[in-house]
């Protein structure tokens, strides 16, 4: 249709002047993906007299800006001295840019950019949909840099978040523009790749590694980055989008175990030991307050006299249903939990450090050797568990004959 008539507030609201829109067709400021809606409203609106209907448009200004305008239609064709349809509009751009900018926030991460968790769901959702064939699978990649928290407490959080905006910019680098790159949180990216199947996923994994491989200058410091990558290939099309996630954090995993600034393929024995080690991190809470690290004592021997100069104390877990753990059997889990540290649930309790029950021992064997032995508490040992440090099964705890610690000795078998 056309205007026949335009109220001098139109000058205000488009800019454009009355005279220059005389007889000039609606649809040529309309939007073109708004265009079809215009005509669907009309017809409607046509079709009822006196029927109101309110639209929101895309109109262009005439500064050739597109404004949003929230117009209400109305039938008044069966009124003589209107016969036609009259449009009242208000324009309402400044709304929907704070909508979609709060759309943006709730599905975007505030410091990157790019998708978070909410959103990432949603492509990986997409990706599995699309999947048309076993060897086109879905893939994703779940990227954790290397050393990441040393960079934080060194040079702060500023220069740590300054790595992370960079990391991000590196990571979209080396993927396609189909492929989705997200940040969970942290340190933690993820990656959706549609249609690779395993040895394009791999591919991707590799160019990870070297793009985020030279060194950033952040904070007038040069640094070096790695990171380790975890792929997940979807086994079909009805997995969940957080099983293949889960999936690919404990191949992530596997490849930080391995040293980091590597990937590694999801196998399900990955998923049983991940499952494994949540039920023993569970059960090393609780042997903290049941004081189930228990001291084993080992002898040190003098060769030349065959005397015992010193003992080693051997942390123990005496699990209620495994029976008695080496430390090699948990330490390690230890120390990446935070347990090691842990402060002993009370004076008297040994928790994790084992200090005074070895104490205790050895005052007995003090007595029943009728020497006087000392206890020394060291940390040269390659694990640590509190205080108590271990080195291969052996803590390097040691009690020792303040006479005789420089003699070489020999020690026993635990």
């Amino acid at each position: 249709g056309r205007a026949t008539y335009l109220s001098p507030s139109f000058f205000g609201l488009l800019g454009y002047p009355v005279s220059a829109l005389r007889d000039w067709k609606c649809l040529d400021l309309i939007h073109p993906d708004h265009q079809l809606r215009w005509q669907r409203v009309m017809q409607r609106v046509v079709a009822c007299p006196n029927r109101t209907t309110r639209e929101e448009l895309l109109v262009r200004h005439r500064d050739d800006r597109w404004r949003w305008l929230e117009t209400t239609f109305t039938n008044l064709l069966d009124r003589p001295e209107v016969a036609g349809i009259v449009l009242n509009a208000r324009d309402i751009t400044q709304r929907k840019d704070a909508e979609e900018a709060l759309v943006h926030q709730a599905a975007h991460d505030a410091l990157t950019g790019l998708p978070n968790r909410l959103l990432l769901s949603d492509r990986i959702r997409q990706a599995l949909l699309a999947a048309d064939s076993f060897t086109s699978r879905p893939a994703v990649l779940f990227v954790d840099i290397d050393r990441f928290k040393l960079v934080n407490d060194s040079l702060g959080h500023g220069a740590g978040d300054e790595l992370l905006v960079a990391t991000a910019a590196r990571i979209k680098s080396a993927v396609r523009e189909v492929d989705t790159v997200a940040r969970l949180g942290g340190d933690e990216f993820v990656l959706v790749c549609p249609g690779l199947g395993c040895d394009g996923a791999v591919l991707v994994a590799e160019r990870v590694l070297a793009a985020v491989a030279p060194a950033m200058t952040v904070s007038n410091t040069d640094l070096f980055v790695t990171a380790s990558v975890g792929i997940a290939l979807a086994e079909n099309r009805t997995v969940s989008p957080d099983r293949l996630l889960a999936d690919a954090d404990v191949a992530m995993y596997e490849a930080k175990a391995r040293g980091g600034n590597c990937y590694e393929l999801f196998r399900s024995s990955l998923r049983e030991r991940s499952i494994e080690r949540v039920h023993l991190e569970a059960d090393l809470r609780r042997a903290l307050s049941s004081r189930e690290i228990v001291p084993r004592y080992q002898p040190l021997i003098a060769l030349h006299t065959g005397e015992v100069v010193a003992f080693e104390a051997l942390a123990r877990w005496a699990h209620p249903t495994r029976g008695l753990l080496s430390p090699e059997g948990f330490i390690q889990l230890a120390e990446e939990t935070g347990l090691d540290s842990r402060p002993r649930p009370d004076d008297a309790g040994t928790g994790l450090h084992g200090n005074r029950a070895s104490e205790f021992g050895v005052q007995k064997t003090s007595s029943a050797l009728g020497q006087s032995l000392c206890a020394r508490v060291g940390r040269s040992g390659s694990h640590r568990l509190g205080r108590v440090s271990a080195s291969d099964e052996r803590t390097s705890s040691r009690v020792t004959h303040p006479r005789n610690h420089r003699e070489p000795v020999h020690g026993g078998h635990s």
